[in-house]
């Protein structure tokens, strides 16, 4: 401050001091006034973050501009049928859009770089969005070249960004997630370490929250799950609310693996029944391989584990069958411990019976949920007469209900074996009277020559029963 003016203010009987006027001003906004600045804060980011969702959310006429970009690209005439600049944007949305059956864009590379080239011809900063979150859709596609021709162009695209939408700034902030396959990996173990569970991926990266079924956010659950909450049964429930969000077969096959392995070295039975209600329901029954084919984009120790899992849950599912064969449709504790000791070598196995037994079965907890593709109906109305066919090694064997059935043992080779897949109208279908009655006594297989054939519950008939099963069809016999 000038002196002159120092003095002046003196003489007038005015002092000034900058001390108290810094001490005033901190004064002049009360606590309340912070609190209800800070509450409106909160209101202007709830804003933001929805204005953030809206623009990220794709209009309802993406499936038109699918179609279209589908007939032009087959037509060789994409500058001419797709100008229209609405359509452009929704253009974006398209490589991972799945809609009656079409291939989807991503899984075809020509596609691909068609639909991008057009793209960029034409390019507005609008499109950034829709390829953002068509490349986190197909994170884990299969046609690598395809996908990596899309990431590549939409993270130089996001990196060339200079304007200030929040939304592009926001993904500008966390590139180094997204440019390599393991980004993912690595953003749940950033997670983790920061303490933030997997259900905020969404938020801590500024996207919708919704977007946390799409197959990027697959590692995440796969990192919280092996590092996550020393509860068990804690970690387990969290996983099981993001599975019901997140649709995606691959993120189902790479997570309940390793569930089912965990849970086969320690079990934990009210787990596993629903381990194995979500496995059937979200991969598909563990006897078919082709429902549980790991996707090429595992790694070799995820496309063990796949095959692993897929073999420990049909054992599981397997015995439970047996146990209620053994106790609903036949009351018979010899042969149902029996068979569980091999339930573990029964790759496939199918139980015929009649409608009456059919809806016996669907009131056991322990079966109700596969009986759709494990269960055949006969027909007739008695709920005494039922088999159970099981696939073992090269061979088809049958339990019959009734005991003067017998057991039957057919090769595969021979052209009277039944097929599992067959459908029958009575039991006697799956009896060949032609074959070999296979002679024992006194709990001693006299037979050991005849490979196939009916062997009878007769006596002690569990030893000589075992000693053709591991000599012929499981081929372990040791004399």
């Amino acid at each position: 401050m000038n002196p002159s003016h120092t003095n002046s203010l003196k003489l007038a009987g005015f002092h000034f001091s900058f001390d108290a006027l810094k001490n005033a001003a901190d004064e002049l906004i009360s606590a309340d006034m912070h609190q209800e600045l800070a509450e409106q804060k909160e209101i202007l980011d709830t804003i933001i973050d929805q204005h953030v969702e809206r623009e990220m959310q794709p209009d309802r006429n993406i499936r038109i501009a699918f179609l279209k970009f589908k007939a032009a690209y087959r037509n060789g005439d994409l500058e001419e049928s797709l100008s229209d600049r609405t359509l452009m944007r929704r253009l974006s949305y398209c490589p991972a859009f799945y809609y009656d059956g079409y291939p989807l864009i991503i899984e075809d590379e020509g596609e691909t770089q068609a639909l991008l080239t057009h793209l960029d011809k034409n390019w507005k900063d609008s499109y950034i969005i829709g390829l953002f979150s068509s490349m986190i859709q197909s994170w884990e596609c299969e046609n690598r070249n395809a996908f990596n021709y899309l990431r590549t162009f939409i993270l130089q695209k996001i990196s060339e960004y200079k304007g200030n939408r929040h939304s592009i700034l926001r993904l500008q902030q966390h590139l180094r997630f997204y440019e390599k396959d393991s980004g993912a990996f690595e953003l749940g173990q950033e997670l983790f370490s920061n303490g933030i569970g997997p259900l905020l991926a969404p938020e801590y990266l500024g996207l919708p929250r919704r977007w946390l079924e799409y197959e990027y956010f697959s590692q995440i659950l796969s990192v919280y799950f092996e590092k996550g909450e020393e509860n068990r049964e804690t970690r387990y429930h969290q996983i099981f609310r993001i599975l019901e969000i997140h649709p995606s077969k691959t993120t189902a096959k790479r997570i309940l693996s390793k569930m089912i392995l965990e849970l086969h070295q320690d079990p934990d039975d009210s787990l596993r029944e629903e381990v194995k209600r979500l496995a059937f329901s979200r991969i598909g029954d563990p006897a078919f391989e082709a429902f549980w084919m790991p996707p090429t984009t595992f790694t070799e120790q995820e496309k063990a584990e796949t095959e692993e899992a897929r073999i420990i849950l049909n054992g599981w599912i397997t015995a439970q069958f047996i146990s209620v064969f053994f106790e609903v449709c036949i009351t018979d504790e010899r042969r149902k411990a029996f068979w569980l000791d091999y339930s573990k070598t029964i790759t496939h196995f199918r139980v015929i019976g009649t409608s009456g037994m059919l809806q016996v079965l669907r009131q056991d907890h322990r079966v109700a949920n596969f009986l759709e593709t494990r269960f055949q109906v006969l027909g007739g109305r008695s709920a005494s007469k039922s088999a159970i066919m099981m696939r073992m090694n090269k061979y088809t064997l049958i339990e019959f209900s009734d005991t003067g059935f017998a057991f039957y043992a057919y090769r595969h080779d021979n052209p009277h074996c039944p097929s599992l897949n067959a459908v029958y109208t009575g039991l006697e279908e799956l009896r060949d009277a032609s074959m070999p009655i296979i002679s024992i006594s006194d709990g001693i297989l006299l037979d050991e020559t005849t490979d196939e054939g009916r062997l009878r519950h007769a006596n002690q008939w569990e030893a000589p029963f075992r000693q053709f099963l591991e000599k012929h069809v499981l081929g372990t016999f040791v004399n």
